[in-house]
């Protein structure tokens, strides 16, 4: 929500006949400010005086930093800009306004000229009411205050947070110095409405971790994570544990482990299992190893061995013909 912040009195005159150069007042521009912004209004009583305009200026010991406008005459006030792109060195000095020669008739006639003078100061784009400005750098006037956007987005070539903590570079990636990326609910609240998700790696522990949990309603077999291809779910994996593939998995080992509730213990990230476990590759080698011991202890007797029935009806079809001609 912006703030109201309102102007700066710099001062009430009366030009009087045989004015030149009238100083309204000082003024103190606000560091890394380019440009001031003055209000004039006429103070005196609504006529057909034909007031024209006055010459407008901010003076300092390096002169006209900011130059000089035409400042026209207005009983509801009017504002006026004074800057030429460049924030001056020398940022205190004094508001002066300067009469054209054809409203001094009108003056000399009885017809006061008062004016009052409001200012402010900042940037050609934003004042310093909010922000402070220095080449390089725009930060909010007061420090600490935030930023609220209703509306609207900042676009920026790379963003770096100022303890170099976090960058978006401007090819699009997103690096964090604690490596961690959070949606929703912190993980592991037991009762959040919300789904988690965080994405952990850098200086974070565990290192490269992907934590998924959904709320605390949602069904176990529920999947947390799932893809999905040409319109089809081709893999899920659930918040339960189990999963489902539509194709074939590859793996050098598969490694089956307990149930038991015994073989778990809490730790401050979840469980660990400290079970036994058995590795899919190990166990065909040894079904392997205990079918081949099988077939050589059925070829021992009789010679040559027993014919092993594998199917095939040729072998149905020898062992008859060897039962006739017995």
């Amino acid at each position: 929500m912006i703030r109201f912040v309102p102007w700066s009195e710099v001062g009430t005159i009366t030009v009087s006949p045989g004015d030149n150069v009238v100083e309204v007042g000082a003024f103190e521009l606000a560091e890394g400010a380019d440009t001031l912004w003055v209000r004039m209004t006429n103070t005196g009583t609504q006529g057909p005086w034909p007031w024209s305009y006055g010459i407008l200026s901010f003076k300092t010991d390096e002169g006209q930093p900011l130059g000089s406008i035409k400042a026209y005459n207005s009983f509801d006030g009017e504002v006026f800009r004074l800057g030429v792109g460049l924030p001056p060195s020398v940022r205190a000095g004094v508001l002066t306004f300067e009469p054209r020669g054809f409203n001094m008739a009108w003056i000399r006639q009885g017809n006061p000229w008062s004016l009052r003078f409001e200012a402010q100061s900042g940037g050609q784009s934003v004042t310093n009411t909010y922000w402070s400005r220095v080449p390089g750098t725009l930060a909010p006037s007061n420090e600490g205050d935030s930023i609220n956007l209703d509306e609207g987005g900042i676009t920026a070539f790379v963003f770096q947070q100022t303890d170099d903590t976090a960058l978006i570079t401007s090819d699009g990636i997103v690096w964090s110095k604690y490596g961690m990326v959070r949606c929703g609910e912190p993980y592991g609240d037991s009762v959040g409405s919300q789904s988690s998700v965080e994405l952990r790696g850098g200086e974070r522990t565990p290192y490269g971790a992907l934590r998924l949990q959904g709320p605390s309603d949602t069904a176990n077999s529920s999947p947390a994570i799932r893809v999905n291809r040409g319109g089809v779910v081709v893999w899920d994996l659930n918040y339960d544990g189990s999963a489902t593939f539509r194709s074939s998995i590859a793996a050098n080992d598969l490694e089956l482990i307990s149930s038991d509730p015994q073989f778990y213990r809490a730790t401050p990230d979840g469980e660990d299992y400290v079970g036994p476990s058995l590795s899919i590759v190990d166990e065909i080698v040894r079904l392997e190893a205990l079918v081949k011991e099988l077939y050589e202890k059925l070829r021992m007797n009789p010679d040559g061995g027993w014919p092993v029935w594998d199917g095939n009806e040729d072998v149905i079809n020898s062992n008859i013909a060897k039962l006739r001609q017995i």
